[in-house]
This record gives structure tokens, C-alpha cells and sequence, in this order.
């Protein structure tokens, strides 16, 4: 791999948000691979104090000790746009938000928008085939393993347990050589939870989302060939994707259709996942087509700003 001599500073803004971390830790991960770095962390700051912090160089070095000046800062989440606006006035260095912020745009230097916001083109604004994470395929991938991941209501969907329920059992029993893992999440109803830790399936593990921990998901991920998972879980379609695993989406209720509810449609149109419905109905899973996107966008940066880092290969 060629690299410069001195390794690419990269400071990551991070508030407490497990899918925010998820997101710039995958660019990073991603930049790694393809030239040497270095990566800090810096806590966002309310806003009022990242305001004070963007106005008095003092006060923000005097939060922490002093990092190396930063090639790129990364922030994700609304908290973090502020402290990485400050961090990038006075230590130097390119500011990329993931996720479309909800500040100005033309204040960053690059924004990494999901394509399903269906943002106006600009010239520092990238499209990524929905969220980036710090997944990827170089898992085991057992023909015997397979995942199940739950999720629960939210302001795109709603939720029907007996449908679900009706959904996994059939997942489970036609695919009897296979052995399932299946986890709920924090929004998961509780009588989804309690029917689902009672199923009695042969091939069928339940493990209670108590008793997973922050790498369960991707651990899972890593080592299973199939997934199905809840349409509303998102961010866990596009994991699995990034993983390699061939994915199916079990169907909840749509409260409306919109930009996120068309991104999971616009999927199972590419053949990327199928539907339960059209499984059901003689449509063949899809073979695996792993997506790389925090790759795909380490590469454009890197070409970008620093082409003489840049190599054809991840290590």
C-alpha cells in the first residue's frame, strides 16, 4: 500500500447515540483501508458551549488536552455539528457530515446524505445507498446460521405481532436445516418480546436483548449467510446487506408512504432483499450482493483531497 509519510488525522465527533457512532466509525474503518490514519475522538458539546467553543479558541482546547490537527473531522447526529463546526474553525482540516444536518449544507465541506432523503445535488453532497455502518463481508457466512432481527413501531411504521408472528414461524419451518438466531430491540413491545421468547421452534434460538451486547448484532451478522429482518429496522437492512448476507424484509404496517418506506421498496425492486409477501409467493431469496458504501466513499474522499494516498486495493 502506498502511503505518505505521516499518517491521515482523523477526528471523529461523537455524541451517545450507538447508530451515529456506527456510522463515522465505518468511514474511518473504511479510510483505513486504504492509507494509513490516525483517529481521535471528541465529545460533542451542548449547543450553547459549542457555540462559546466556535466563538473562544480557549475555551475549546481547554476541554481536553490537545489532539493533532486534524486532516478530516467527522460528525454525525445534529449535537455534533456545532462542536465539529468549532473543532474545524480552530484546529484546521475538512468537515464531513453523515447524515443530512440540519444546518446549512454549504457549511461542510462534504455532506454524506442517505439516498433516500432525496437531496438537491451540490457540489459537497454524496448519496450513500442508505446509512453507513462499520460492517463488512469478510464474514464466515455459515449455509447453516441465519438471523432474525426485530424491531418495533416508529414514525414511519406501525406494528401487528400476530402478523410477525405468522411471518417468522413460516421463515422458520420452511427452512428447517437451518438454524435461526433471533433478537428484538429497544423498540420492541413487550407482548411482541414475550411471544416471541414463548415461540417453541426446533431450529430456533431466542436470545433476549438483555443478553446481547454492542457487537452482538454484527457478530451475528458476520457469521450467518441469510437475514430477515423487520422492515422498520432500517439501519439493520443495510447492515446485513454491508455484511453479505442474503436478506429478507418481514412486513409491518406503513403509516405513510415517504422517503425511507420508498428506500426499502427501491431494494427489493434492485433485488437487493425480497419481501415476505413475494417469498411466500414463489420469489426466489436473492443471491448476496454485498454493499460497500463507507468504501465506496473512503475512496471519493480520499481522491478528492489526498489522491496521493489513495490505492486501488483495501489491504
Amino acid at each position: 500500500m502506498t502511503e505518505s509519510s505521516a499518517p491521515l488525522q482523523v477526528l471523529r465527533v461523537i455524541d451517545d447515540r450507538p447508530g451515529h457512532h456506527a456510522q463515522s466509525a465505518g468511514l474511518a474503518a473504511a479510510l483505513g483501508r486504504y492509507t494509513a490514519i490516525a483517529i481521535n475522538e471528541w465529545p460533542a458539546q451542548p449547543a450553547a458551549s459549542a457555540l462559546r467553543s466556535f466563538l473562544c479558541r480557549g475555551i475549546l482546547i481547554g476541554q481536553r488536552t490537545a489532539v493533532a490537527a486534524p486532516d478530516l473531522i467527522l460528525c454525525c447526529g445534529h449535537q455534533t455539528h456545532l462542536t465539529g463546526l468549532a473543532l474545524r474553525r480552530h484546529l484546521g482540516g475538512r468537515l464531513i457530515a453523515l447524515m443530512t444536518p440540519s444546518l446549512p449544507l454549504a457549511w461542510f465541506d462534504l455532506v454524506i446524505a442517505p439516498a433516500h432523503d432525496a437531496p438537491s445535488p451540490r457540489n459537497n453532497l454524496m448519496c450513500s445507498e442508505g446509512a453507513l455502518n462499520n460492517m463488512t463481508a469478510a464474514g464466515t457466512h455459515d449455509p447453516d446460521r441465519g438471523v432474525i432481527l426485530i424491531g418495533g413501531p416508529s414514525s414511519h411504521y406501525g406494528w401487528d405481532s400476530s402478523a410477525l408472528l405468522r411471518q417468522l414461524r413460516m421463515v422458520v419451518e420452511r427452512d428447517p436445516g437451518r438454524h435461526w438466531t433471533l433478537s428484538t430491540s429497544r423498540r420492541t413491545p413487550l407482548a411482541t418480546a414475550t411471544a416471541l421468547a414463548s415461540l417453541n421452534q426446533a431450529n430456533l434460538t431466542v436470545v433476549p436483548l438483555e443478553q446481547t451486547g454492542p457487537a452482538w448484532v454484527a457478530t451475528q451478522l458476520a457469521g450467518a449467510s441469510r437475514a430477515w429482518i423487520s422492515e422498520d429496522s432500517v439501519s439493520m437492512v443495510y447492515e446485513a446487506l454491508t455484511a453479505g448476507a442474503t436478506v429478507g424484509i418481514l412486513e409491518v404496517p406503513r403509516k405513510r408512504r415517504g422517503r425511507v418506506v420508498e428506500g426499502m421498496d427501491r431494494l427489493c425492486r434492485a433485488r437487493r432483499a425480497v419481501r415476505w409477501t413475494d417469498w411466500v409467493a414463489g420469489a426466489p431469496m436473492p443471491g448476496p450482493m454485498p454493499l460497500a458504501e463507507a468504501d465506496r466513499i473512503a475512496r471519493t474522499v480520499l481522491g478528492r483531497w489526498f489522491p496521493e494516498r489513495l490505492t486501488l486495493d483495501a489491504a
